[in-house]
Formats: structure tokens, C-alpha cells, sequence
């Protein structure tokens, strides 16, 4: 569980650096806002490839620095 709360906990963090919500970060990269909401908050505990692409993506980053520090 620790691994999937650091995961949504850099997610948040990296978007919110981006100055953009939930809703315009989701709609801007085709993700549903209940998908990333559940990955932020922790709940979602199996993200599915093609999710962490898209938020990698929408970050101007790879999957591999979206991970990155994550334990």
C-alpha cells in the first residue's frame, strides 16, 4: 500500500507544479478524473500502464522519471 500512497502523493505534487486542477489536467490528457483522483489519493493500488503513461505524459515526463523515488 506505502508504494501506491507515494505514487499518487508525487503525482499530485508534480501536477500541482504544473498550476493545473484535476479537471483540466484530466480532460487535457484523456483521463478520466475518477482514475486520477483514486491514484492521488491512494486508492487505486494497481494503475494500469497506459494511465501512467498518459499522466507521464501530461507531466512532460517518461514513465521511468514518474516512478522515479517512488518506494
Amino acid at each position: 500500500m506505502q508504494v501506491n500512497i507515494s505514487l499518487g502523493k508525487r503525482v499530485r505534487k508534480l501536477r500541482l507544479a504544473t498550476g493545473k486542477s484535476l479537471n483540466i489536467f484530466c480532460f487535457e490528457n484523456d483521463i478520466l478524473k475518477a482514475t486520477l483522483s483514486n491514484i492521488e489519493n491512494g486508492f487505486n493500488t494497481n494503475p494500469k500502464l497506459d494511465q501512467l503513461r498518459r499522466i507521464a505524459a501530461g507531466l512532460e515526463l517518461t514513465v521511468a522519471e514518474l516512478l522515479k523515488g517512488v518506494c
